[in-house]
């Protein structure tokens, strides 16, 4: 799917007179996406020419271009015989496309496609975070053969806009080189944030609070599902409640009924008095609930974790965080180890 060459032998039989319909995919000559949820931003009708044993076919008729533009194939009758052949290029700009404007997750957003792959941004090209990146309507936007990336894969590059909130709060922008992949590739170079529907202009941007103890903490965890990521325990996206399964979330799937850990280690020496965790919980969905018990630990100056003086129970509840209070401690690591409930398995959204 990397470049729009194509070429058909063909092999009948016997020598006669028959039809080819050849296909024409509608992203190649700007034809209306088949659905009015979808439209595109930046095509042009254009013309593929056809050449039958290296001669051009001659001109079509107004109707045969209408009609065979709004069928999908370019119909040759000819008289054919074994080892005719059939060459064709079919354009491959990249395209962006809107969706309608009911669609409300995907309002004032664009997709990018080239070819027939659809493409998305991933986390491992921009330093873990694509939920902030902005693809401007102006923006230009080139195509690089890449053998060694993923197997071999065209990708799509240009100039973005990264969103970050500052220490007061508000919202700055900088350039940013987008990368973007074939949406079939995605994930496999780990559990990471993907998107395919990218703002438009900043304001749809989904911006992170100003980084705190937390978020600047390297996480680890004693397990992880494979499709889940440690990330998602600071990335300081607050769920909707513990069965939200639209944020990266961390779980310890598939264990049950064991004992387990997660960490965050800081860059330096950091006083600390508080934890507050929002359970993953998908009863009715799945096989996490919430712990049968937990504890917070703290690395003292051995290097070896002692549990805190918690001065608040340790919550277990459900579409909240549970916030637990201890005398404070100086430390370079926090863990928290969580007893998982029997035949369950549990997990963190934030």
């Amino acid at each position: 799917p990397w470049d729009g060459r194509v070429k058909i032998t063909v092999e009948p039989e016997q020598p006669g007179e028959f039809a080819l319909h050849v296909r024409v995919p509608g992203w190649a000559v700007g034809r209306p996406l088949p659905s009015d949820l979808y439209r595109y931003l930046d095509r042009k009708p254009t013309e593929v020419v056809f050449t039958v044993n290296g001669k051009p076919l001659p001109p079509q008729t107004k109707t045969e271009t209408d009609r065979n533009r709004n069928s999908g194939y370019r119909v040759i009758r000819r008289a054919w015989k074994a080892g005719d052949t059939v060459e064709f290029a079919l354009a491959m700009p990249v395209r962006r496309v809107l969706a309608h404007e009911n669609v409300e997750a995907d309002r004032g957003r664009v997709a990018v496609e080239r070819g027939p792959l659809v493409y998305c941004v991933e986390g491992a090209d921009h330093g873990g975070k694509v939920q902030n990146l902005v693809l401007p309507d102006a923006a230009a936007l080139t195509t690089r053969y890449d053998p060694q990336l993923l197997g071999g894969v065209t990708v799509i590059r240009g100039q973005g806009l990264g969103a970050r909130r500052g220490e007061q709060g508000q919202v700055a922008t900088r350039p940013v080189e987008l990368t973007l992949i074939p949406y079939y590739a995605w994930c496999h170079r780990g559990a990471n944030e993907m998107a395919v529907w990218l703002p438009r202009t900043v304001d749809l941007a989904r911006v992170p609070p100003p980084p705190t103890i937390a978020s600047d903490s390297r996480a680890t965890a004693s397990h992880r599902w494979t499709a889940d990521s440690v990330q998602a325990l600071n990335d300081q996206t607050v769920p909707r409640n513990s069965n939200d399964h639209s944020i990266p979330r961390f779980t310890w799937w598939d264990h049950r009924g064991t004992t387990e850990w997660v960490q965050y280690e800081f860059a330096k020496p950091t006083k600390v008095s508080s934890v507050e965790v929002y359970w993953f919980d998908d009863t009715g969905r799945g096989a996490c609930r919430v712990p049968k018990s937990w504890r917070v630990l703290y690395k003292d100056n051995n290097g070896q974790f002692q549990p805190v003086k918690n001065r608040t129970p340790y919550g277990v509840g459900k579409d909240l965080f549970n916030i637990l209070e201890f005398d404070p401690v100086t430390t370079t690591a926090l863990k928290i180890e969580i007893v998982l409930q029997d035949e369950w398995s549990a997990g963190v959204q934030e």
